[in-house]
């Protein structure tokens, strides 16, 4: 039986994906008896379930137009998505911020764990809520949080940045770099989501182009199936 966990990095399909919703919707629903802590967490993994499935959703219909079907195949291939990745990803993106939400609710800004905070600002940043999502990574990185999740922080700063602070941008976006390539050996496909992540905000081509190859590299050698298709 497949884990959450392989469920999430190992399958990009629509069975594998169905399945994690109603698992992660399943455990936090179980847990809502368990404690506030217990109860949080639980609504944590959740909404960064939704966060994901709607992030491959996207990505599913991305690789549709970018392959090298024929136009009847492409149109076939959108119709089968619009009944099967569409609906799957419109109820996970409106999903996931209430369920982020319940989170701050249960226990509070103050309580949250650095990665719950990581899971927050990027759904906050989905929702165009940049200015709590500014502070949500700023309380993040003052829990001393582990090196890949500090390198996943520094991505959302960089990403709400105003254009006029290019500079801060640019130096988060490198610190974010370091701590990728500090826990690349260790933990490469935690890696591999900060090189996506930080590669997209590069204003530079050449540093843009180097993420991203080192991404789909660490996707490939990792299997992390979910995340090579984000990539493209």
């Amino acid at each position: 039986m497949n884990t959450t966990y392989d469920l999430s990095w190992n399958h990009s399909t629509f069975r594998a994906k169905g399945t994690l919703f109603m698992m992660t919707a399943r455990a936090a629903w179980d847990t809502r008896h368990d404690g506030a802590e217990a109860y949080a967490g639980a609504c944590t993994g959740f909404s960064s379930t939704c966060y994901s499935i709607a992030g491959t959703s996207a990505a599913q219909l991305r690789a549709i137009f970018h392959g090298e079907h024929t136009t009847p195949k492409k149109l076939l291939s959108v119709l089968l998505w619009s009944v099967t990745w569409l609906p799957l990803g419109t109820l996970c993106y409106l999903l996931m911020l209430p369920a982020s939400n319940h989170v701050v609710k249960l226990i509070g800004y103050e309580e949250m764990t650095a990665d719950q905070c990581d899971v927050r600002q990027s759904i906050l940043r989905r929702w165009y809520k940049r200015n709590e999502a500014t502070a949500c990574c700023l309380l993040g990185l003052e829990k001393e949080p582990k090196v890949h999740t500090r390198g996943l922080l520094l991505v959302g700063l960089a990403s709400v940045l105003p254009r006029r602070m290019h500079d801060t941008k640019q130096h988060r976006l490198n610190f974010a770099i370091k701590a990728a390539e500090e826990v690349e050996e260790d933990d490469p496909r935690q890696a591999l989501r900060i090189y996506r992540a930080a590669a997209k905000l590069y204003d530079d081509e050449t540093l843009r182009e180097r993420y991203l190859i080192k991404a789909k590299d660490l996707a490939e050698q990792t299997d992390a199936h979910d995340q090579a298709l984000k990539i493209s």
